[in-house]
């Protein structure tokens, strides 16, 4: 039965009008929307997500899954249907989640077969078209700084080489690093104005965004719009800059901003977690409120989700971020999560160019909101509604009434329905009859509906296989895969781990940590790479050959638990290293075993092995309940007893110095 309760009333004919006359003792409708098709309104630009290391796992899943996984994202009329992708340029260092290889390691080493955004990328234009491609800024360590020279011929140098081997025009890139005030970075804006001029210069189209910067309205800690009170100084800089944009900025605007005349976004936002999550404060973070706020209190016109896919190991920062769930490429399981659907409650009903009209976009008396958007050049319109939100950690708890009236030029034909609730997502509900323009909508607290006069929408229903654990034994002789990629399931946090073929006179490919120089990194994090799920690996050894290629260490690692949160006054100044043990050889031959907690290194022991230079050597730890041993080249060299931890997932690491590995085995 459907949930919609349609209330029409009888029509009573006064001066010609038809109007719904209340029959007594009836209260009438909570609210009268009226849908005026000249309504004045800011342009839509669209829903995006933004995939950065985030996304690490999703080229590693098998087809189907794979194809099925972009659809879900990408295809419209299918799933989130997205109508912006932003992605991380990559710098060789951590930005959250883990670490992007740079198109240059070095200025004279450049390659743009790095990484997995290009293919992202083109994955997402081969569906859609029309899809936006947004550039966020990261520096290599070797370019000096966030606002040098050498930086700024770097970002153009992505620009056009996206151009030139893709066929990828980037439609926007951010003028300034990410979030500049977390990281306590003064931002240049002349260096901003030069990159514009640079853009212009080379004939480049793509538009300058600015802001990038936590702006938080909602919390404790507001933070100002930097970049608007710059833009309001600087003549200049207001007319070099295309679009401003802000994070997590609570759907409020500066009224001075809204006065500059071009588009305002939520430039990273974001569900963290669901769509319905009690993260923070319970509806804080509501998906569906998120969106409407946004245009209704911000005049925004676009919103761009924190993540698109949590594409990585749940041991990482703020597991199950996305807007599907993607960490399991060996067995091709996903999930299909509500950011999904909700994000579907827009991007299915309202493509970019459409107009919002502002008086039928506004709260409602009983908690929640309402968007209306009408298409350029026909009668077509939708209205998004929700009810997920009264205040800050506050869920409606009432049903209520709206009365729709809808004229001048809008279709008064009969309007589809679709629905999700926190139980049910995306369901196609009964039609409501529009009589002389008019028509009745009863919305259910906590629960988003999408009213249109278009079809086409669609609920994606490609299925899953069956979650399983990753192999307990497991080998990877590198011999697969495309040269300068990442190998499979492994999860880099600093550097870049790429197959090339492999040095020291052996045949075949190898891994390489490929980068020399510590880059300019938003997080600290040495160079480790892990991979598995870790259920069931407790008593496990991990091994791998290896060959130094300048002085500097190798390590295998074993029971890797956290690897990306920090302790309760930790020094923020220390790496970020996986909780773990590990064993370490440098080219010397001399070697380390020992486990981390929250970064800190704990020495269990320590020594020197006779280890001829320039030679392939194998290394191998193994944990045995509280026993932990090392060996090189089958010989045991050290071992210790601990308890610190008893399970968890495997992985390879160094310095900053370049090591190759091979032949990695895993098992009990």
């Amino acid at each position: 039965m459907s949930r919609v309760k349609i209330a029409l009333a009888a029509i009573a004919v006064l001066g010609g009008l038809s109007v719904p006359t209340t029959a007594a003792g009836d209260p009438g409708p909570d609210l009268v929307l009226e849908v005026n098709g000249q309504d004045p309104g800011r342009v839509f630009d669209g829903i995006g997500a933004l995939s950065g290391n985030t996304s690490r796992l999703l080229i590693d899943y098998p087809e189907p899954q794979r194809s099925q996984l972009l659809d879900y994202l990408f295809k419209p009329g299918y799933g989130a249907s997205l109508q912006q992708l932003k992605i991380d340029m990559g710098s060789d260092g951590n930005a959250g989640e883990g670490s992007e290889p740079a198109t240059r390691h070095e200025p004279d080493d450049e390659s743009f077969n790095r990484g997995y955004q290009w293919w992202l990328m083109s994955e997402a234009r081969k569906r859609n078209p029309g899809i936006k491609l947004s550039l966020l800024q990261a520096e290599p360590g070797w370019v000096g700084g966030f606002f040098t020279q050498a930086n700024l011929d770097n970002v153009i140098n992505y620009l056009k080489g996206a151009r030139q081997h893709y066929g990828l025009t980037i439609d926007y890139v951010a003028g300034v690093v990410n979030e500049p005030s977390v990281i306590h970075q003064k931002v240049d804006w002349e260096w901003v104005k030069r990159l514009k001029r640079e853009v212009v210069r080379n004939g480049l189209p793509t538009k300058m965004i600015v802001g990038d910067d936590q702006v938080r309205t909602c919390c404790p800690t507001n933070l100002p719009w930097h970049a608007g009170e710059a833009m309001r100084a600087d003549p200049e800089l207001r007319a070099a800059v295309d679009v401003i944009g802000s994070h997590y900025a609570g759907g409020t605007t500066p009224d001075y901003v809204k006065e500059f005349g071009i588009p305002i976004w939520s430039s990273e936002d974001g569900p963290w977690i669901d769509a319905w999550n009690e993260f923070n404060g319970g509806a804080f973070n509501a998906l569906g409120s998120t969106y409407n706020l946004n245009y209704i209190n911000g005049r925004m016109t676009s919103t761009q989700i924190w993540n698109l896919a949590s594409a990585y190991y749940d041991n990482l920062l703020l597991p199950n971020s996305g807007l599907l769930r993607a960490s399991e490429p060996w067995s091709g399981h996903y999930e299909v999560t509500s950011p999904i659907w909700v994000t579907a409650h827009t991007t299915q009903f309202a493509q970019p160019g459409w107009r919002y009209l502002d008086h039928a976009s506004r709260t409602l008396p009983k908690g929640g909101s309402v968007v209306t958007l009408r298409s350029p050049g026909t009668g077509d319109y939708s209205a998004i509604f929700e009810t997920q939100r009264v205040s800050f950690g506050t869920v409606p708890t009432e049903s209520q009434t709206v009365r729709v009236q809808v004229g001048n030029g809008l279709s008064t034909g009969a309007v589809h329905i679709w629905m999700s609730t926190k139980d049910s997502w995306f369901t196609r509900q009964a039609d409501i009859p529009v009589v002389n323009g008019t028509y009745d909508i009863t919305l259910r607290p906590d629960a988003i509906y999408s009213v249109t006069t278009t079809t086409g929408q669609h609920k994606g229903d490609a299925t899953p296989p069956a979650s399983t654990h990753f192999p307990q034994s497991y080998r990877d002789d590198f011999e697969s895969g495309q040269l300068e990629q990442q190998p499979r399931y492994l999860a880099q946090q600093g550097g870049s781990y790429e197959l090339t073929r492999c040095a020291g006179g052996r045949p075949g490919r190898c891994v390489e940590q490929a980068v020399r120089h510590q880059p300019i990194e938003w997080l600290r994090a040495d160079p480790t790479s892990f991979l598995g799920d870790g259920a069931g690996w407790t008593d496990v050894s991990v091994e791998t050959k290896v060959f130094h290629l300048q002085p500097g260490y190798a390590e295998v690692w074993a029971r890797i638990g956290n690897a990306g949160g920090r302790g309760t006054g930790q020094n923020l100044d220390v790496p970020i290293l996986p909780d773990g043990y590990y064993f370490q050889v440098q080219q010397t031959g001399r070697w380390e075993l020992g486990y981390t907690v929250h970064g800190e290194r704990h020495r269990l022991g320590a020594g020197h092995a006779t280890m001829p230079a320039s030679a392939w050597h194998t290394i191998k730890i193994s944990t045995r309940g509280t026993g932990i041993r090392a060996f090189i080249d089958g010989t045991e060299v050290g071992h210790a007893t601990d308890s610190t931890y008893t399970s968890g997932r495997a992985g390879i690491g160094t310095g900053w110095n370049r090591v190759q590995f091979d032949d990695l085995r895993i098992g009990p």
